[in-house]
């Protein structure tokens, strides 16, 4: 991949992860703006950690292609922003809609706690890994 190609996919995946989330807060506000309650635990600290990893990743696969860390970045931002589209939809037909009025809200919210999971695992591991020059550990590096 070329360093062009690879600036604009890291640029589109910015982009969608950044449209996940103004298309999260906008519902969460219409929600709040009908009277009802949420859990305010997610939404804020859902939508920085979104922001920041899709900007961290962004940053790092567009100026160096070749370090995996900014691709794994870029692609657990999208990650979060699949779950945090999920989140919304589960209090959309939750907490704003009557019962039974939004499809699936038990299948969909089985998947984001399967889902969860992973994706958070996913940087917690792999980070570490490939940390500081996008590469794995050689074989001298073993004792």
């Amino acid at each position: 991949m070329t360093p062009r190609v690879a600036g604009r996919v890291a640029l589109a995946l910015w982009l969608v992860s950044l449209a996940c989330t103004g298309a999260v807060l906008v519902v969460y506000a219409w929600i709040v703006a009908t009277g009802r309650r949420l859990p305010p635990e997610n939404i804020v600290t859902g939508s920085i950690v979104l922001v920041v990893y899709s900007t961290v990743g962004y940053l790092i696969a567009s100026r160096r292609p070749d370090n995996r860390v900014g691709w794994l970045y870029a692609l657990t931002s999208l990650g979060l922003a699949i779950l945090q589209v999920a989140n919304g939809y589960t209090f959309f037909g939750t907490f704003a809609l009557p019962a039974g009025a939004v499809p699936a809200i038990p299948f969909v919210a089985l998947v984001l706690s399967l889902f969860a999971f992973d994706c958070v695992s996913v940087i917690g591991t792999f980070l570490h890994l490939l940390f500081p020059d996008g590469h794995l550990p050689s074989a001298r590096w073993v004792p």
